[in-house]
This record gives structure tokens, sequence and C-alpha cells, in this order.
């Protein structure tokens, strides 16, 4: 009877590894939407802002209601050279959290970028840039808080981290169409070396991420406009689509390029396993105030998926700060004038 129950409880291990493994693996850590979060989503994305340097705080709350999952990073991209015919280069740093469940599975994320942007107009007004990353990526979880079972520490083959790395690549454009108005666009690959993520003797590769942005700014002479985005993920089998629009109003009358507005939006998020379950997943609100140099975002994701019922209703808060750095030198923005996101 004692072999019987140490064999139970060893299953009981295994399928709880298993059970984490696959709820975890199955998607990078995850952010609302690009206004928030440009050079995590794409390294080509980098530099890619009116300034010299740019400072990004998340943070995300979720799920309160069947355990801790929160979800945060802190990155910085600046411009490291103006070059010929208005091209530059520029550089970028990043780290990210994220804390899942009962057993703290916990993903901790450094990446560094560069990215180089040509110039494709005489007027400052049209440009592409190429951008990579490469990563450090630790997974990590802690068994000795599982409920389910007893730790089992002489348990063989398993231990609770994994240590790899992770390299992408992207491209962007950018256009102003009017004095105003641009649109922009993006592709990235991430993950594509796949890495090893198992913490067993057998191996787990991460799947390689996709993802396709289109966006844009649409403004009046009154300056009020239409910020609308799609982004299209997919990561494995797994695919997600996300479509909606902010609607900038003005603030201030006197308004200068570096003004005050306030922001209202909303998203739709769908989301899709093949030969497994869609539909639509979340609707996201949006509040963003934008005042000289600094950008103030609340996002709140309010599910709508089959799951609704096991969060009880509650949603996921997310709070962004940017930091947009405007050089005072006479030659400190001479190169492109890159899209607003």
């Amino acid at each position: 009877m004692k072999n019987f129950k140490t064999l139970t409880r060893h299953n009981l291990l295994i399928l709880a590894i298993m059970f984490v493994s696959m709820c975890s693996f199955s998607q990078d850590i995850h952010f609302s939407h690009i206004h928030s979060s440009p050079t995590y989503l794409n390294p080509a994305y980098t530099g890619v802002f009116n300034g010299t340097v740019r400072v990004i705080l998340n943070y995300k709350n979720q799920w309160n209601s069947i355990g801790k999952y929160n979800t945060g990073g802190l990155s910085t991209d600046f411009k490291v050279v103006n070059l010929r015919n208005r091209d530059f280069l520029s550089m970028g740093v990043g780290f990210y959290f994220d804390n899942a469940g009962d057993l703290s599975y916990r993903t901790f994320y450094g990446t560094y970028s560069i990215a180089y942007t040509k110039s494709l107009s005489d007027r400052r007004s049209h440009g592409i840039t190429l951008g990579l990353y490469a990563a450090a990526l630790n997974l990590s979880y802690d068994l000795s808080k599982g409920k389910a079972f007893d730790f089992e520490p002489i348990y063989g083959g398993v231990k609770n981290s994994t240590f790899n790395f992770s390299a992408g690549a992207g491209l962007s454009w950018f256009c102003q169409i009017k004095r105003y108005s641009s649109i922009y666009a993006g592709f990235g690959v991430n993950h594509m070396n796949m890495p090893n993520i198992s913490t067993r003797e057998s191996k787990v590769k991460l799947p390689m991420k996709m993802v396709f942005n289109i966006g844009g700014i649409y403004a009046s002479k009154s300056r009020n406009a239409l910020l609308p985005s799609i982004m299209y993920t997919q990561q494995g089998r797994q695919q997600e689509v996300l479509m909606g629009t902010f609607y900038r109003l003005e603030v201030n009358n006197n308004w200068k390029e570096q003004g005050t507005y306030f922001y209202l939006g909303a998203w739709i998020r769908w989301f899709s396993v093949p030969k497994s379950f869609s539909g639509m997943d979340a609707l996201i609100a949006s509040l963003r105030y934008d005042v000289k140099d600094w950008k103030f975002t609340f996002s709140y994701d309010l599910n709508l998926s089959r799951l609704s019922s096991a969060s009880r209703g509650r949603g996921g808060p997310e709070l962004s700060i940017i930091y947009s750095h405007q050089s005072k030198a006479k030659h400190g923005n001479k190169v492109l004038y890159c899209p607003r996101f």
C-alpha cells in the first residue's frame, strides 16, 4: 500500500508538471496592445519614435480569483548615431518577468536589441527598419508550494528551473501620409532558434512566435485623431487577433508637437487553437493621457470567453508609463518623423 501511495504521488507530480508546462509554455509574456510595448513585440520598433531616448514601464495583473498572475517589464531604447541620408542606428535593452499560479511559475526575460533605420524619402516622412534581438530566458517554479501532493525531493529527472537563449528579427515600415497623419506596419519572428525550455531530461522546444501588426494615426485640423491598430500573433498552434482604436482628444488649445491629449480606446481580442477551441477572448478598455514627454495608459481586460466563470467577472488591469526624451540640440532629431503609437 505504501508503494502504491508513493507511486500515486509520483504520477500526480508528473501530471502536475506536464499541466504546468502545457499551460505556461503555450504562450510568451503577454501585454494587451502594441501602444504600450512596441519593442517587446518587434525589435524593429527599437528607436522608432520621435526623440532620442525612450523608457517604458509595464505592469499587468490578472486571474486574481484563482491565483497570483502578474507580468511586468522595464525597457529602454535610444538612438545611437545619426548617419548619412537621414539613416540612424538604435539600440535597446529590456527586462521582463511573469509570475503564474500557486507553484510560482516564473519567467525572467532579458533582451538586447539593435536596429537600423533606412530613410526612403528626402522629406523625413518615410522609412524602413531592420531589427535583431538576443535574449536570456530563465523559467522556474517551486514544487514545494503544491497542495495536491506531498513534495518528493528524492524523485529524479526533475529540476525546478531551466536557462537558455533566444534570438529573433523583425522589419517595420512607416510613412507620413499627411501633415498630422501616418501609417506603420511591422512583422517580427521571435525564438527563431526554438530554445529548449524543458525542466526534465526530455527536450521541449519553445515554438517560434510570429507577430504582424498595422496601425496609424489619422488627425484632423483640430488635432483630434483616431489611432486604429490590428495585431495578429501565432505561436505554435495558438493564434490571436487584436483589433481596435484609440480616439484622441486635444486638451490644450495652444497645440504644439509635444501637446497634451486624452485618449479613449477599446480593443477586441480573438483567440484560436485549431481543432480545440476558438472565440472572443476579451474586451480591452483603455484610458491614456499624454503630457509633454510622458504617456500614461491604463487598460482593463474584460474576459468574454468560457473562462469568465472561473475569473468571476474580474478582469486584468494593466498600467503603462512611457517617457520619451527630446534632445534640445539642433541636430538632435533631424532624422525621420516617426509614427506615434
